[in-house]
């Protein structure tokens, strides 16, 4: 049940937006222009709705970590943000067909979904077949919602209202005066 208390209530949503990182650098080139534009946009959108982000693809520059980075301080990092967050949401797209493989993302979703976060994947949807049945069966047992990429990029604030939905406590906009 939703913490209904007034101090909740005040406090803004908090999400954890994960997703690939190591594979959206392909074959040693930088960071998938096109994936890294979904994520900005995300950002940027559901930022202007009142939601706290924190993401790995941001902290980091989209940048690759360098060689002898304390890649523990990394795990310890987002596992923090995932224990601090509402939701966690995390794209799933795909590239020529096949979705990105992402250890860290389905690390994260399976943090999330023990501990009982609400989770929306993001995913493209008229491909829904090309993922995992596993993945596409979360739902039937955990607080996760397939919802589609391309659809949350146009309208992060329609994402914004999936997520307060999920988590029960109303986005509130920031003032623009």
């Amino acid at each position: 049940m939703p913490d209904t208390s007034p101090r909740a209530a005040r406090r803004p949503v908090q999400v954890l937006l994960g997703g690939p990182i190591k594979a959206g650098f392909g074959h040693g080139t930088g960071f998938d222009a096109r994936l890294r534009l979904s994520i900005d946009h995300l950002l940027t959108g559901l930022r202007a709705s009142g939601v706290v982000i924190q993401s790995a693809h941001e902290a980091e520059g989209f940048s690759r970590l360098p060689e002898g980075a304390a890649h523990a301080a990394v795990v310890q990092r987002d596992h923090r943000w995932l224990t601090d967050c509402d939701a966690y949401v995390c794209l799933l797209p795909l590239r020529d067909g096949t979705i990105y493989p992402s250890i860290g993302t389905g690390v994260e979703l399976g943090w999330a979904t023990a501990r009982g976060i609400p989770v929306i994947a993001l995913v493209e949807v008229a491909h829904l077949t090309v993922y995992s049945p596993f993945l596409r069966g979360l739902g039937s047992m955990f607080d996760v919602t397939l919802t589609d990429l391309d659809e949350a990029v146009a309208d992060p604030a329609g994402l914004a209202d999936a997520i307060a939905a999920a988590v029960g406590t109303p986005v509130r906009t920031r003032s623009t005066g």
